[in-house]
């Protein structure tokens, strides 16, 4: 069979360029996701957001690894073969412009005395429709991945792209659903416990108002 091969080294370039754009654009998407987290603890206090926050931190360096491949890993990547086509003709193509890595910071808690508690679950799930959000763009800007590629270059090597495409996805939706599965698990706890307190406190309240009765016209 002929061999057949058509290739524009600087088209790639300017696709590496593009694709490290998208990694910056990802990590600001996933720095607005986790500000809905941090943002949480002004209508959540207590032991349950803790667990959140600490929940949240563990998946951050998954995150901040996911960032970097889309802007820095990946391009590079293209970057090097652009190059090698090139120099395969005995040409020199242009250089890819690398975009700033975004890093998440992890959850801090606001800063509160060691008793007080507060929840709201109503704003609480607010912020967790926030993050939420935030995320799915997030996916939704991965997923456009495919499109900032020259489609003959897809060709050459489609399916390890696909997996590529889908594994960063999955890296962030899972990590994101670990948050979200915390979330509502501590919640539901959070309401249970402070339910609970409030009906063993109406009950004492009950108890005191009969002592109290007894007192008076005892």
């Amino acid at each position: 069979m002929a061999f057949k091969f058509n290739v524009t080294a600087d088209e790639l370039i300017r696709a590496a360029t593009a694709v490290s754009q998208l990694g910056n654009t990802t990590g600001r998407q996933l720095q607005e996701a986790y500000k809905a987290i941090q943002d949480m603890s002004n209508v959540w206090i207590g032991n349950q957001y803790d667990k959140v926050s600490e929940a949240t931190n563990k998946r951050t360096a998954n995150f901040n690894n996911t960032i970097k491949v889309l802007t820095n890993q990946l391009p590079s990547s293209m970057e090097k073969v652009a190059q090698t086509y090139a120099a395969a003709d005995d040409e020199v193509c242009g250089s890819a412009t690398f975009s700033e890595i975004v890093v998440v910071e992890d959850i801090v808690p606001k800063q509160h005395e060691a008793t007080q508690i507060e929840f709201d679950e109503t704003q609480t799930q607010t912020y967790t429709e926030a993050f939420v959000k935030a995320v799915e763009s997030a996916i939704q800007s991965v997923e456009t991945l495919s499109s900032k590629i020259p489609s003959y270059w897809l060709g050459f090597a489609d399916d390890q792209w696909r997996a590529q495409v889908k594994g960063i996805e999955n890296a962030i939706r899972g990590s994101a659903n670990a948050v979200i599965a915390s979330i509502n698990a501590q919640s539901q706890e959070a309401r249970l416990r402070l339910s609970g307190a409030e009906q063993s406190n109406i009950d004492l309240s009950d108890a005191v108002t009969g002592w109290l009765d007894a007192l008076t016209y005892g």
